[in-house]
């Protein structure tokens, strides 16, 4: 065996071997599920609030954004800059409100992995632009998460209606809208996952809107500010931006 031939059979020995290796990808969906206390959140159903009345929901959506999941060796693997949540369209009905809402990604190395890194909101370098600068299939082409008084988008709507009078019938509407860069939050869930050759991995983000509004000794008080989307006061917004770390976990 010539010399010149060893070599051009090792090198299509490696080329073999190389292919060989190489793993297919695979699919991640996390289903991100709306929750009050052990309950999947079924839209303009009655739900116990922490003054004992009434509560009910009709709008919940947010921005997620910076979205990766981290390996063992801690890379990590970028999934999007940002994407929609819309749990009201996940939630209409007592089915969809079992499943969640579904957000897929594909083409992902087949390989295993420790956690899941989010943030709730939009980054400071895409806030600072508006629905006008981006193609209309991407989700911050919405106008109607965007408000010019603040110059930022609205990284969460919560919108329903509360009993305040103790009767048991939910009377008053209110709305919790979040926005502006200081809002913005991250999160790091520890899940050990594995991504498989040609399969789709499915998790489940749970978000309890009972703990994300406080505890039976601190929480909102609804009735006293019901409409609470003010530039000038974030105190409602930020108390529910700080409660996330509380309400987040990972559905077993």
């Amino acid at each position: 065996m010539t010399l010149k031939f060893r070599f051009t059979f090792l090198a299509f020995s490696l080329i073999v071997l190389f292919a060989s290796c190489k793993k297919d990808p695979g699919t991640l969906q996390i289903n991100f599920q709306a929750m009050y206390g052990d309950e999947p959140i079924v839209l303009l159903e009655d739900y116990t609030y922490h003054n004992g009345n009434s509560i009910q929901f009709s709008k919940i959506d947010f921005y997620i954004s910076d979205v990766s999941i981290v390996d063992n060796d801690d890379d990590q693997l970028t999934l999007t800059d940002i994407d929609f949540v819309n749990l009201t369209a996940g939630h209409e009905n007592a089915e969809d409100a079992a499943n969640g809402y579904p957000i897929r990604f594909n083409d992902l190395e087949a390989d295993s992995y420790k956690s899941i890194r989010f943030s709730i909101g939009v980054p400071p370098d895409l806030n600072s632009k508006e629905p006008g600068e981006f193609e209309s299939s991407n989700p911050l082409a919405m106008s109607s998460h965007y408000w010019n008084a603040w110059s930022s988008y609205i990284f969460a709507k919560t919108e329903g209606r509360i009993d305040t009078l103790g009767n048991g019938v939910p009377d008053l509407g209110f709305l919790q809208h979040s926005g502006k860069d200081e809002l913005l939050r991250t999160f790091i869930v520890a899940v050990p996952f594995n991504i498989e050759e040609e399969r789709t991995t499915e998790i489940t983000l749970v978000i309890d809107y009972e703990k994300l509004y406080g505890t039976d000794s601190n929480f909102l008080d609804i009735k006293a500010k019901p409409l609470a989307h003010s530039p000038g006061d974030l105190s409602y917004p930020t108390f529910m931006a700080d409660n996330y770390v509380n309400a987040i976990y990972v559905k077993q």
